[in-house]
Parts: structure tokens; C-alpha cells; sequence
């Protein structure tokens, strides 16, 4: 088989952006190997190219931080600077290769922020593919989640995640570390048959036999994520030409456009607005999102309808969307120490630019307002901000211990104190 070329990698990072100063997420496996071998040879083509390896010791079995350390030689051994994250704390009982995957990407992105790395690199292969693809099939999943994974998404507002190898099969991967004279190091995990997707890798050879290879199921992935983009730009279209986005972050829209939509669209627009007033980078539960669309068509929303963390209401020939009250009181609050921003419940930057001398800063935490609290201030005559009364409890406050010192949307603010809150743009949000 012949091996990936350095040529072809490096043509694979130019498609996608690739920036400069990348990491990759490195096990010491056949995979992460062969990408590490191939992101080195593509460094050494330009002197401003910086690459990183990062290994995260998960302490899920015993002998996870020797394999670390090996990955930490193998990285040496080709010239790559490595760095081991240890997973600390509580470890998932349940669903544990999900559970893993989130906290190692967490892990992995909080590092590569450290180290001013743009891309995190992983080494997710043609066969990985497939075997997406099969698992999406099976819990019947639409477009979307046929469509695969996508060779580069955001994974934070900052930090690219790059496939560069998405479409290149695991035997040219072998065919590199072989080339090269390496030796990875082998993951018991991969061969457990209690996780769905080794049991998916097992079965390839029988559905190969069938004409179902890791190249014609990675291709039908190829194809819906075709499918996928054609109507997210339908989606766009519709979005930005039906909904306005006030103050509060809340979002209000005409019910006939959305009911005029095809399903799909209609429920893809939906959830796009949702995940706007939430601040959620992951799209609402389908079932749940189903249910929501179709009392709409029925027209049994009556005084609201809560899912996903947001609140639907019909008012009138609009359809208001925001933030649920209750999710927001139930995000962290966050430090306000300095006169740098912080983000709050993935909806609002707040900045503090200036506290009253008499107080400590240490003590200030932005968190939401609350029903009671938003009602007092109209009651005493501040002015609301432009959106539904229902969305005012969920907009954020700044609070030392149980004292409301300013609610920056109702122009209310302690003596001496200077502060705003503004809604951040959706596009910095949902990746």
C-alpha cells in the first residue's frame, strides 16, 4: 500500500487553512503516529511552523501514565516537543468513550490555548469515517449526522480542529510508520468489544463483502455532507431575512415564514434559534425539537413552551424565542476581578471598568438577575431593555454575596461603579 506523501499532506493542511503554530492530539497509536510523522515533515518545510504534540494521560486503567510516557519518547524520537495533560478528578462510570472524548478535547483545547497553538490536528482516517457514519445510522440519525465528520470545525471560538487525513485509509496511515521505521504503541481499548464502535470495526469485513467498504460508506457521508451544506445556506438565507435579535438575546419571528418553510428547513431554522438564545454549541434534541415544531403547527404552544433551555411564545403573529429563566439561574456565576471581560452563560460578555474604591473586586460574581429581582427594578422605575418581559430574569446582574450592585441592562449601577453587558455575537458562539 503506498504510504501518504509528505506532498500530499501538505496540499491536505493548505485546503484546509492550516495555520502555523499547530498541536496534535497524540496517543502513540498507528494514527496519531502516522499524523505526527507527517505534521513534523511538514514543519520542517518552513521555518515560521510550529508543531506540538499533546498526550492526555486519562488514568482510566492502570498503565495510563507509562503509555504516556511512551507516547512522550516516540514524539522525541522523531523531534517533536511533547506535553503529557493529566485528567484529574472524578472519572464517568457510564457512556465512558463519550465521556472521555469531550474531557480529552476540553483538556486538549485548554493546552493549545496556553500554548497559542491555532489548530488542533487529529488523526481521524477514512474507516473512522465509516464506522461514524454506521453508528449515526443506527440511532437514526438524519442529514446531519450522516454527513459524518467534518475534515475542520471550530472546536473553541479560537482554536481550529483540522482531519487532515479524513479521507485517507488506515492501511496508507500503516504504510507511513512502516516507511518511516516507527513502532506505536498499541491501545487495548480499540479491541474491546463492550464499545459500540469496536463492535462496528468488527463487523467492516462482512459489510465490505457487500459492497459496503470504508470507501463507498466514507463517500455516502461526502455526499449528505453535500446535502447538509446546500440547506444550512437555505437556512442562513431564511434566518437572516426573518429574525431579530433584540437586547435580551432574545429572538422574535414571523409564525407564517416559519410554518411557509419545508419541514426540514423549518426545524434546522429552529434549531438554529435556539441554540442562539441559548448560547449551546450543540444542537436541541430532535425528539425534543420535533415536539416544539409540531405544537406550533397545531397551535398548542398556549403560555409557552420550555425545551433545551430555551422558552417558545406565541404573541400574537410572533414567535418569540429566549433564554429560559430557570436554566439561567442555574448557570455558574462568574468572577469579576479586573477590568477584563468575562463571558457568562455563553450569552454575555460583561466588563467591569470601574468599582467604587470602598469595595474588594474579589467579591463581585456576575450571575443572573432573577423573576423577583428583574419585577423590582421595573417597579422602581428602571427602564427595561428592548425584548419580552419573560426574558428580563435572565439577563445577568453583578452581585457581591446577595446584593445586586448593577443590572447594566436597566442602567442601574452602585456609586462609584462603571460596568456593561452586551449579548455576544451568535457567530463567536456557535461552533
Amino acid at each position: 500500500m503506498k504510504p501518504v506523501s509528505a506532498a500530499e499532506f501538505a496540499a491536505a493542511m493548505a485546503s484546509l487553512d492550516a495555520p502555523d503554530h499547530v498541536a496534535v492530539a497524540f496517543s502513540g497509536g498507528p494514527d496519531s503516529l502516522a499524523l505526527l510523522w507527517l505534521a513534523a515533515q511538514w514543519a520542517k518545510r518552513s521555518a515560521r511552523r510550529k508543531v506540538v504534540a499533546l498526550t492526555v494521560d486519562h488514568g482510566l486503567r492502570p498503565g495510563s501514565a507509562r503509555e504516556a510516557k511512551a507516547a512522550a519518547g516516540l514524539a522525541a524520537s522523531i523531534g517533536v516537543p511533547h506535553q503529557i495533560i493529566k485528567w484529574r478528578g472524578a472519572k464517568p462510570q457510564g457512556d465512558i468513550q463519550s465521556s472521555a472524548r469531550e474531557a480529552r478535547y476540553a483538556l486538549l483545547a485548554a493546552r493549545c490555548a496556553t500554548l497559542k497553538c491555532q489548530a488542533l490536528l487529529v488523526a481521524q482516517h477514512q474507516e473512522d469515517q465509516a464506522e461514524t457514519f454506521l453508528l449515526r445510522l443506527a440511532r437514526g440519525s438524519g442529514v446531519d449526522g450522516l454527513s459524518g465528520m467534518a475534515a475542520k470545525r471550530m472546536l473553541t471560538p479560537t482554536l481550529m480542529l483540522l482531519r487532515p487525513l479524513l479521507d485517507k485509509s488506515k492501511a496508507r496511515l500503516s504504510a507511513v510508520i512502516a516507511k518511516a521505521k516507527l513502532t506505536p504503541l498499541l491501545d487495548p481499548s480499540n479491541e474491546n468489544a463492550r464499545f459500540a464502535r469496536v463492535r462496528m470495526r468488527q463487523a467492516m469485513p462482512e459489510l465490505a463483502a457487500l459492497g459496503l467498504d470504508a470507501a463507498r460508506l466514507a463517500d455516502t457521508a461526502a455526499h449528505m455532507a453535500r446535502v447538509r451544506q446546500a440547506l444550512d445556506a437555505e437556512t442562513d438565507s431564511w434566518l437572516g431575512s426573518y429574525i431579530h435579535l433584540d437586547e435580551t438575546g432574545s429572538i422574535r419571528t414571523p409564525v407564517k415564514a416559519l410554518l411557509a418553510l419545508p419541514p426540514e428547513l423549518a426545524l434546522r431554522a429552529l434549531a438554529r434559534m435556539v441554540r442562539v438564545v441559548t448560547g449551546n454549541g450543540y444542537k436541541p434534541r430532535f425528539g425534543q425539537l420535533e415536539a416544539a415544531y409540531d405544537a406550533l403547527l397545531r397551535g398548542e404552544i398556549g403560555a409557552g413552551r420550555t425545551f433545551a433551555g430555551a422558552k417558545m411564545v406565541r404573541s400574537g403573529e410572533l414567535l418569540l424565542l429566549m433564554r429560559e429563566a430557570s436554566a439561567a439561574a442555574r448557570a455558574a456565576p462568574v468572577a469579576l476581578r479586573s477590568t477584563q471581560p468575562v463571558i457568562w452563560d455563553d450569552r454575555f460578555t460583561i466588563r467591569l471598568r470601574k468599582a467604587p474604591e470602598a469595595m474588594s473586586t474579589a467579591g463581585y460574581v456576575g450571575a443572573a438577575l432573577g423573576a423577583e429581582m428583574a419585577r423590582s427594578l421595573v417597579r422602581e422605575g428602571f427602564s427595561p431593555p428592548q425584548g419580552p418581559k419573560a426574558a428580563l430574569a435572565s439577563l445577568p446582574g453583578i452581585w457581591q454575596g446577595k446584593k445586586l450592585l448593577a443590572a447594566p441592562h436597566f442602567g442601574l449601577a452602585a456609586e462609584g461603579m462603571l460596568c456593561d453587558a452586551s449579548f455576544l455575537d451568535p457567530k463567536q458562539r456557535i461552533y
